[in-house]
């Protein structure tokens, strides 16, 4: 098995956790996405996809674990890394 370098690792999330209102939706979540892998979030609303997304993006706190994205922590991503991805959010506070 070959291991990849944190670098070279899109996507890896170690022991994840956030919650609202002392409500869990993410708990001790672990995942690895690696390169050239398609990912797809299924689930039902309120499941957490959108919660998912925002903290490994670092646009939400998280209350504990870590979110890595090409061997950046979330939300301290350089602008190299920032340009290799795109996001499009379910509602935008731009715009009316």
């Amino acid at each position: 098995m070959q291991t990849q370098s944190a670098t070279q690792v899109p996507v890896h999330i170690t022991g994840l956790n956030k919650s609202f209102d002392g409500q869990s939706v993410l708990k001790d979540l672990n995942w690895q996405i690696t390169p050239g892998s398609i990912v797809g979030l299924l689930g039902r609303n309120g499941a957490g996809k959108s919660t998912l997304i925002e903290c490994l993006l670092g646009l939400r706190d998280i209350d504990g674990g870590t979110t890595v994205m090409y061997g950046e922590v979330a939300g301290k991503l350089s602008v190299q890394t920032r340009e290799k991805i795109g996001y499009v959010p379910q509602r935008s506070e731009l715009f009316d």
